[in-house]
């Protein structure tokens, strides 16, 4: 059986959970949620690790259509083009003010201490974690909310240039229109390949992450210096 390969991207905090939940009541479809491990923003050279992961989901999973969502994925979207020429992917996009506010309120519930992914260097009494900061950029402010700005300005800089340049696999959806219309979803559906009379349409769902188990590292510490479980 051919297993297609299909990923979902995003900013992150703009329905890629949710996303996830949808694509999988889709007949024949198995996608994960932020599969491990996760891929670090500074892309590592190569193919390889992109082609391993496909590798990896078509031994090990079931069904016609695979992949995963992820915010992660945006640095590595040519390299999965480019060993496989078949994907689709799928890019939710939610307001900037909104998915600032919504990340600031996940860290504060998700981490046991001040976290902030997109600084260089935290301000005294902030942190990064080891696994979760090294997914995002870090910018030369301490201000989170304005680091979370500046990602999300870039997040979809990148995306307007990848749709540009690979029209036939690359698409943007508003999340609301995406997953809270008829219309949205079967067009995201389409796209990925799913036959408009196999689409199942489940409207508005909205899945959150739970909260999970963190590591924080020392103040102003960068994600490879010492950090301490909690």
């Amino acid at each position: 059986m051919n297993k297609r390969i299909i990923l979902g991207i995003g900013s992150g905090r703009c329905g890629t959970l949710s996303l996830a939940h949808v694509l999988n009541r889709q007949p024949g479809v198995q996608v994960s949620h932020e599969e491990r491990p996760r891929l670090p923003w500074k892309k590592l050279p190569g193919e390889q690790v992109i082609r391993e992961r496909f590798v990896r989901m078509r031994r090990s999973r079931e069904g016609r259509v695979l992949g995963d969502v992820a915010s992660f994925y945006l640095p590595y979207v040519e390299d999965a083009i480019a060993v496989e020429p078949g994907i689709r992917m799928v890019c939710l996009r939610r307001p900037r003010e909104e998915v600032v506010q919504s990340f600031c309120r996940w860290l504060d519930q998700v981490h046991p201490l001040p976290t902030n992914h997109w600084a260089v260097r935290p301000a005294l009494g902030w942190y990064h974690e080891p696994d979760w900061t090294r997914i995002f950029p870090q910018y030369d402010t301490q201000d989170r909310e304005e680091g979370i700005r500046r990602y999300w300005n870039e997040y979809y800089a990148r995306i307007d240039q990848m749709i540009r340049l690979y029209p036939e696999h690359i698409l943007l959806y508003e999340t609301d229109q995406a997953l809270n219309t008829e219309d949205g979803l079967r067009d995201l559906l389409s796209f990925i390949g799913i036959p408009a009379d196999k689409q199942v349409i489940a409207l508005g769902v909205n899945v959150h992450e739970t909260k999970k188990p963190s590591s924080v590292c020392s103040p102003g510490a960068g994600p490879r210096q010492q950090c301490a479980d909690l």
